[in-house]
């Protein structure tokens, strides 16, 4: 897909006068990064950023595999979102990967979009149980699990991270 679509696609999720298009863009995108599309993934983290209310330097958006999204200047829960749809680099990287400084404002993010029922909404979720996954996996708790478990573990919370409303 082009880039100027992906592009299209990131200012209708972030500035659609409407719920119903910046649901249908979200889900577009979700859907391509689900697929594995790495450009795809990168904009819904644009998406992601921009309801952080975090600008980034452009060149942060070009990276074109998971190293470069690890050294690109992005906010924490940002990267750890789009290395999540990465899932060997994650398992193999969590040292890097894990930060610190994902913690309370993640969770306060995470009620904000909620509350609104903001389109990014499961994004944000995913992203913060990505954070927490990536502090658990490389703990001592997981130290005897195989690479191939902690993977299915990834996977399990990219495919099955939702907002139930209610």
């Amino acid at each position: 897909m082009p880039e100027s679509t992906l592009d299209d696609l990131v200012a209708v999720a972030l500035d659609s006068p409407g719920p119903a298009a910046a649901r249908s863009a979200v889900t577009v995108l979700t859907a391509m990064a689900g697929d594995g599309h790495h450009d795809a993934t990168v904009a819904l983290g644009r998406v992601l950023a921009g309801e952080l209310g975090r600008s980034c330097p452009d060149e942060a958006w070009h990276a074109k595999d998971a190293a470069g999204v690890l050294h690109a200047a992005l906010p924490p829960l940002v990267k750890i979102f789009i290395l999540g749809h990465e899932a060997r680099y994650f398992v193999d990287n969590l040292d890097a990967i894990r930060s610190p400084d994902v913690g309370a404002d993640a969770l306060r993010l995470l009620q904000q979009t909620v509350r609104r029922g903001a389109p990014i909404q499961d994004a944000v979720l995913t992203a913060v149980l990505l954070a927490g996954f990536a502090g658990f996996a490389a703990g001592p708790v997981t130290a005897e699990l195989s690479p191939n478990v902690r993977l299915r573990m990834l996977r399990t919370v990219i495919e099955t991270a939702r907002v139930i409303p209610g």
